[in-house]
C-alpha cells in the first residue's frame, strides 16, 4: 500500500536551537521520496518561517500555520485567514491577560512598534519578527494565527478564557498560538486524504500539543522519544530523538 507521511518540523526532524536539518534526516526523508511515498511537512510555523526548512528538503508538499495553509505539488490548494474583526476579538481578549501579541500573517510574525512590541520582538527573535509602523497594531488582514507571551500565569488566563471559535495550542509555559476551532493539522491532513483517494495508509510524526489534531486523522501515529508524555500515549510507536535522526527508528520499523 502507498504512504503519505506528514512530518512536523521544531523537535520532530529539527532540533531545537537548529536552523538547518542534519543531513542523515535529510538523507531518510530523500530515501522515502525515492520509495514513492508522499512526504508532507506538516507544522504550526508560518510558510515563511519555515521556506529554508521547505527549501533544504525540497518539499512541493506541505501544511503551516497549523492547517491554514496547504501547498501540494507546489500549488497552493486551500488558505484560510483570519477575519479582520476575529483579529481585533482575539486581541482585544488576550489583551485583558498580557500585553505581549503578535500576528502571524502571511509576510512574517507582526508586533507593534511600541516600546512592548520591541521587547516581546527580542523574545522571540528568529521567528521573522517585522515591525509593524503603527501603535494600532495593523494590518488585521492576512492573519494565520495570534501568538500571546506573558508569565505562565498569564498565558493559564488567556488559554482558560478563549472564545469557543478559537482553540489555543499551548508551545510552552509562556506562549500559546491562537487559531480558529475549526482548524487545525488534522484538518489539514483531512483535505489531503481527501484529494489522493483510498488507497494509501498515512503516518503523522510529531512531538507537542499541536500534533494531536495529527494523531486523530492519521492511520499510524507516531511520537518523537522527546515528545510530550501525553502524546506518547497516544501513540502507536515511539521513535528516537530528534537530535539522533529519530524518525528513522520509525522508517525502519514499518519497513517504509
Amino acid at each position: 500500500m502507498k504512504k503519505i507521511l506528514f512530518f512536523d518540523i521544531d523537535n520532530t526532524i529539527l532540533p531545537e536551537g537548529c536552523d538547518v536539518v542534519a543531513q542523515k534526516t535529510v538523507d531518510i526523508i530523500n530515501k522515502l521520496k525515492a520509495n514513492g511515498h508522499v512526504v508532507f511537512l506538516c507544522t504550526g510555523r508560518n510558510e515563511k518561517s519555515a521556506m529554508k526548512i521547505i527549501n533544504q528538503l525540497q518539499m512541493e508538499n506541505y501544511i503551516t500555520s497549523n492547517g491554514q495553509k496547504i501547498v501540494i505539488e507546489g500549488k497552493e490548494h486551500y488558505t484560510s485567514y483570519y477575519l479582520e474583526a476575529e483579529v481585533q476579538k482575539i486581541t482585544k481578549e488576550i489583551s485583558k491577560y498580557t500585553k505581549h501579541y503578535a500576528v502571524e500573517t502571511k509576510d512574517g510574525i507582526l508586533t507593534e512598534n511600541t516600546e512592548d512590541g520591541k521587547e516581546l520582538a527580542k523574545m522571540i527573535k528568529g521567528h521573522g519578527i517585522v515591525h509593524v509602523n503603527s501603535v494600532d497594531f495593523i494590518p488585521f488582514t492576512h492573519v494565520f494565527q495570534v501568538w500571546s507571551f506573558g508569565s505562565r500565569d498569564e498565558i493559564d488566563q488567556v488559554e482558560n478564557n478563549l472564545s469557543e471559535q478559537f482553540v489555543g495550542h499551548r508551545w510552552t509555559e509562556n506562549a500559546i498560538e491562537i487559531c480558529k476551532e475549526n482548524i487545525s493539522k488534522g484538518t489539514a491532513i483531512q483535505q489531503v486524504k481527501d484529494i489522493y483517494g483510498t488507497g494509501y495508509q498515512t503516518f503523522g510524526f510529531g512531538d507537542s500539543v499541536n500534533d494531536f489534531s495529527m494523531f486523530e486523522y492519521v492511520d499510524v501515529k507516531i511520537a518523537m522519544s522527546n515528545a510530550i508524555h501525553k502524546l506518547k500515549l497516544q501513540s502507536d510507536y515511539i521513535a528516537g530523538d530528534v537530535k539522533d535522526a529519530g524518525i528513522e527508528k520509525a522508517c525502519t520499523k514499518y519497513g517504509l
